[in-house]
């Protein structure tokens, strides 16, 4: 198994760790809401899925997602895809000549 390497969000000093089903995973970036939480990390233990996403709601995971390199890379393309279009969408026409719309 390849070990993952991940770049840690500067702002958090000590990731979040636990285990699992046998599976190690470590909080490595998160954004905070009011009542929500994004977060991604690493996973270990997995023969394939090295990388997880989660949400979480009042304090309560919600959501979890155990990904390979490329398809965390392949949702942050289609994600980026869809913000990209909205921001497009909203620009006035005598804008979106501009940026090639």
């Amino acid at each position: 198994m390849t070990s993952l390497t991940p770049v840690k969000n500067p702002s958090q000093e000590n990731p979040r760790s636990w285990t699992e089903d046998g599976l190690t995973f470590t909080e490595l970036i998160y954004q905070d809401y009011t009542n929500c939480r994004f977060s991604a990390g690493a996973v270990e233990g997995h023969p394939v899925d090295t990388i997880y996403f989660m949400a979480e709601r009042d304090g309560r995971m919600t959501t979890q997602i155990l990904l390979r390199p490329d398809e965390a890379a392949a949702m942050a393309w289609v994600i980026s895809g869809v913000l990209w279009s909205v921001l497009l969408g909203s620009l006035p026409d005598r804008v979106r000549g501009y940026v090639g719309y």
